[in-house]
């Protein structure tokens, strides 16, 4: 496995994490509070070239995820608001 980036929903709610070998972004439920998390889910599943790698999360709560393998000439599919 390659994991790889971590980050916060601008709430710090919602956790996000790449598993790049996976071709998958999860997200789970955060607590600040304690540090735990809850309700892993899977937000984006890629299924074609490349593999996602790095991520931000902007001040709107859009998710941007670099590919690894691929540019993107436009914002990828795994910009979900």
């Amino acid at each position: 496995t390659i994991p790889n980036s971590v980050s916060w929903s601008p709430d710090g709610r919602t956790m996000y994490f790449t598993e790049s070998t996976e071709g998958t972004i999860y997200a789970c439920d955060y607590s600040a509070d304690d540090g735990a998390t809850s309700n892993e889910r899977v937000l984006y599943r890629h299924g074609s070239a490349g593999e996602p790698d790095g991520h931000r999360v902007d001040v709107d709560g859009n998710l941007w995820s670099a590919f690894y393998g691929k540019p993107y000439p436009q914002p990828p599919p795994a910009c979900v608001t």
